[in-house]
């Protein structure tokens, strides 16, 4: 008989990561840009999958963070409800190569929706989303659908004053 937890895994009820161990196709992995990053990551950001960012105040690092990635797309990037309109000058100086699109909604079941719709367009590079709150069973439908149709994606949601990203 399974153990009660592998059961689980194999009902899509809870997701297993990788490990660090496991070899994963080169083209499933996108450079961060971060060597450091890249080395605690097991190779990158794997394609195919949701990644979760915290961010305490929105605007004050995480573009610089993402821009490595961001910039190295051929594709157009997707911002969904970017806390600011995007100022292209400032991100072409960045080495941004076209400006991104981006959509304000401002029901969240709509951006939900919008998100879901954008990770399954084999016509976007990356997606990046600033979200208030997503719950557990929304985390679910997008990680599903971005690895169905192998989309990169961010999400971008307030962090807990306690909680730090450390590298050394």
């Amino acid at each position: 008989m399974a153990h009660p937890l592998q059961e689980l895994v194999h009902k899509g009820w809870v997701w297993q990561g990788h490990d660090a161990a496991e070899q994963l196709a080169s083209d499933q992995l996108v450079d961060t840009g971060w060597p450091e990053l890249n080395r605690r990551l097991g190779g990158g950001w794997l394609r195919g999958a949701l990644h979760e960012l915290q961010v305490q105040h929105n605007f004050q690092g995480e573009l610089a963070f993402l821009m490595p990635v961001l910039s190295a797309q051929q594709k157009p990037c997707l911002w969904i409800n970017p806390p600011a309109q995007p100022y292209w000058p400032g991100l072409h100086y960045q080495q941004l190569q076209q400006a991104p699109l981006w959509l304000q909604e401002n029901d969240p079941k709509r951006a939900l929706w919008a998100f879901e719709q954008a990770l399954q367009s084999a016509s976007l590079g990356v997606i990046v989303a600033w979200l208030p709150t997503v719950d557990a069973s929304a985390v679910r439908r997008l990680q599903q659908a971005a690895s169905r149709h192998q989309q990169l994606a961010f999400i971008l949601t307030p962090g807990s004053n306690n909680r730090k990203l450390v590298l050394t």
